[in-house]
């Protein structure tokens, strides 16, 4: 099971196994808040700086599937390539 920690650390994301889901809980509270449907083999999780997001890399499917973390819904869904693990997350800003 990977986790990952929103900045203000307020939430945590991980990835439980056997699932295709993220589960996030409130630190101090196993019952989660939510879990979010994601791809096949989920692996790792990683938070963008802001902590708006969080992304999930998806081994058995080759894809990473980006979490708005308010909404708690997949809002896109990346292919990435053959069998992606660990996650380094930034932000880039389109003008």
């Amino acid at each position: 099971m990977w986790w990952a920690r929103t900045p203000a650390g307020r939430e945590l994301w991980c990835t439980p196994h056997p699932t295709t889901r993220v589960r996030q809980v409130a630190p101090g509270d196993p019952r989660g808040l939510a879990s979010v449907g994601v791809g096949r083999g989920r692996m790792w999780v990683a938070s963008a700086p802001a902590g708006t997001l969080a992304v999930v890399s998806n081994t058995g499917s080759g894809e990473a599937s980006i979490v708005d973390v308010a909404q708690r819904k997949v809002v896109r869904t990346v292919k990435v390539g053959a069998m992606p693990k660990r996650l380094n997350v930034g932000l880039v800003e389109v003008p």
